[in-house]
């Protein structure tokens, strides 16, 4: 009696361990591409302040919105001017890219031809890496491959299926 009680325990935290790792992202390999890139326009709405605020996600959640509506035209996507793995408050622009400006009302960038490098997450998978791993990986890359050039940080959507996240060289 004494021995099954400490294999459930031990199967237990197999369990466990299981459903942390595959939470963050441990048992999924973090396939790094470079590319270049003719550029696009970002509409979006300019933010302030951490990531972690209610405000931030009530503005992601809805810009997504209006691109499910067909208000905006163009891949969600969100630019960090800093690298969002941090506590700090950062500045990005929650929108769309495209090849022209939205309607009025919008903040825009425009980002010229540009070398990217990037991994694709196919989202809805049991394993998928975990954003800020991918985050990392790419700018340990950048950090070793392209010491000198600066860098903005992009996520975007092509389609429901995966988002790409990014460093953007310059």
């Amino acid at each position: 009696m004494g021995n099954t009680k400490i294999w459930i325990v031990i199967l237990f935290i197999f369990i466990s361990l299981g459903i942390v790792g595959i939470q963050s992202g441990w048992f999924v390999d973090i396939k790094v591409q470079e590319k270049n890139n003719d550029g696009w326009v970002l509409s979006g709405v300019e933010y302030n302040g951490k990531l972690d605020s209610k405000n931030f996600s009530q503005l992601y959640d809805s810009i997504a919105t209006e691109v499910k509506e067909g208000k905006l035209k163009g891949e969600l996507a969100a630019l960090f001017f800093e690298n969002p793995n941090t506590d700090k408050s950062v500045k990005v622009i929650v929108g769309v890219i495209n090849n022209e400006k939205q309607s009025e009302g919008y903040t825009y960038f425009n980002q010229k031809p540009y070398k990217e490098i990037y991994s694709e997450i196919s989202l809805g998978e049991l394993f998928t890496p975990n954003p800020q791993n991918v985050i990392e990986v790419l700018s340990q890359k950048a950090t070793t491959d392209y010491p000198e050039a600066q860098r903005l940080y992009l996520e975007y959507y092509p389609d429901q299926k995966s988002v790409i996240q990014s460093i953007i060289l310059q």
